[in-house]
């Protein structure tokens, strides 16, 4: 488990408050981000958050999946570890509790929501909205997953007001995550590492990908900057932080199945958006 101690107190600054105040406000929220896009690195460091009555919920540490699998550990999630024969009903009871104590709001911070099967998912959605509904504002939901959920779920219509697409990191964040990278490989991070966080627009996944191959022996090294008159790679993809949701709906390219298939992104082009969309590159 990561030290989260050792992340800048302002990583993910603007996500972070905005799902916070959303939370506040009893509002539920959605982060869609591909995969790489640092989703966990943001759940789990959103769930440390002191006094926002945060709890996370690894959906990666499932027994099974079965609805009862994920309630048991939502309620773990909770400090209740109790046996139970009704996980639903003991899930309920420790929401209540938890109810009664300051902050007085519960809100579940699910990570890898979308890696249930869809039969188990169709009920468990419904579950889940009838908690939403009976505690109201004082429960609500954070989830992370590689693509929106489905607009037909009784779920879904929660997220309508906040689903967030996940962007890439700010220059200073890029720059703590490239030298903890390079710490770790015990390799040099600067200057090249260093020149890497614009062309790469700080996503994660990608500088891991990236990085080995400047570093291994006889290997060519990547330009730090991109050839002038040259479209822009993926991931200089810019997210606007007055922008959380694209108004298009997508704006990624994508880069295997289980990632978001790309819409036009003509309205959010005036926002200053760099995409592959070569109507928004020319409005750019």
């Amino acid at each position: 488990m990561p030290d989260w101690n050792d992340y800048p107190a302002d990583y993910r600054h603007t996500e972070v408050e905005y799902i916070l105040a959303a939370a506040r406000a009893g509002e539920s929220v959605s982060v869609v981000g591909l995969s790489g896009a640092g989703k966990s690195n943001l759940a789990g460091f959103l769930a440390q958050q002191a006094g926002e009555g945060l709890s996370l919920v690894d959906c990666n540490r499932l027994v099974s999946h079965t609805p009862d699998s994920f309630f048991q550990l939502t309620r773990r999630a909770l400090a209740s570890i109790e046996q139970a024969p009704d996980e639903l009903a003991a899930l309920e009871q420790a929401i209540a509790q938890r109810l009664e104590a300051p902050p007085r709001r519960v809100c579940l911070v699910f990570d890898r929501f979308d890696g249930l099967p869809l039969e188990t998912q169709h009920s468990l959605y419904g579950n889940l909205r009838a908690l939403r509904d009976e505690y109201k504002y004082r429960l609500t939901y954070v989830t992370f997953t590689r693509r929106p959920l489905d607009e037909r779920s009784e779920l879904a219509e929660l997220f309508y007001a906040h689903t967030l697409w996940l962007g890439p990191l700010s220059e200073s964040d890029a720059r703590w995550s490239i030298d903890g990278y390079a710490y770790r490989q015990r390799s040099r991070p600067a200057p090249l590492l260093g020149g890497l966080s614009p062309p790469l627009g700080g996503r994660r996944g990608m500088r891991r990908f990236m990085t080995p191959s400047w570093k291994s022996p006889g290997a060519t090294r990547l330009s730090c900057a991109p050839p002038a008159k040259q479209s822009p790679p993926v991931a200089r993809l810019r997210h606007p932080p007055c922008a959380p949701t694209p108004p298009c709906g997508a704006g990624w390219r994508s880069s295997g199945r289980d990632n978001p298939r790309p819409k036009t992104c003509a309205a959010w082009a005036w926002r200053g958006c760099l995409c592959w969309n070569t109507a928004c590159q020319a409005a750019t």
